[in-house]
């Protein structure tokens, strides 16, 4: 992902930011007890960059409230304090995956990682052809390949072509293309209410 792009939710961090994100830093290894040096700063700062700095800060006071060790957070724990645990996003994802199923109409997700996965499960229109008996078993490999894909990240937005869209291209009948129905990352909004019924 470029250091210049914007996500939907809002700007992500650029070397422009690196200063306040060594703040943050420091502030973390004060509060653990522990010392922090400008390379781990650098280190972290190179794998947390692709995400907004608002994000950021509030994983850090999340991460700093409720740790009971006087160790630094690894940068595993700092992602999973962002964007919650992946199993979790999983699940999400993939009712988002079902919720949007459409045969006819172009779509495309927000969430980059659910593109791999439709990829790996065959495509979008072998998603849109499951049967009702067949999801607790798709299901399951969804959520083992947005895992998968997940830790690999993050990847890029990817339309997938309906069926209107790909007959009226083919024909030239680009006039006639409907727009593309844009599946916003549900996690994004989602997460407390799933972690919740799961906990149920």
């Amino acid at each position: 992902m470029a250091q210049n792009e914007k996500t939907s939710k809002g700007r992500i961090m650029t070397n422009s930011d690196e200063e306040r994100f060594a703040k943050l830093m420091l502030e973390m290894a004060e509060a653990v007890s522990q010392e922090v040096s400008p390379f781990k700063i650098e280190i972290y700062f190179k794998h947390l960059v692709d995400l907004r700095y608002e994000d950021i800060e509030r994983a850090f006071n999340a991460v700093i409230r409720t740790r009971t060790t006087a160790s630094f957070p690894k940068i595993a724990e700092i992602l999973e304090a962002v964007n919650g645990k992946v199993e979790d996003r999983a699940e999400i994802a993939f009712q988002s995956v079902l919720h949007s199923k459409n045969f006819y109409a172009s779509v495309e997700f927000e969430d980059g990682t659910i593109g791999k996965v439709i990829d790996a499960m065959g495509g979008y229109q072998a998603i849109c052809d499951w049967q009702e008996d067949e999801i607790k078993w798709h299901r399951k490999e969804f959520v083992k390949l947005y895992a998968m894909y997940d830790a690999r990240g993050p990847w890029p937005i990817k339309k997938f072509i309906g069926e209107i869209e790909a007959n009226n291209s083919l024909r030239g009948f680009t006039d006639m293309i409907p727009p593309t129905i844009q599946i916003e990352d549900a996690n994004q909004v989602a997460l407390p209410r799933v972690k919740k019924e799961l906990k149920a």
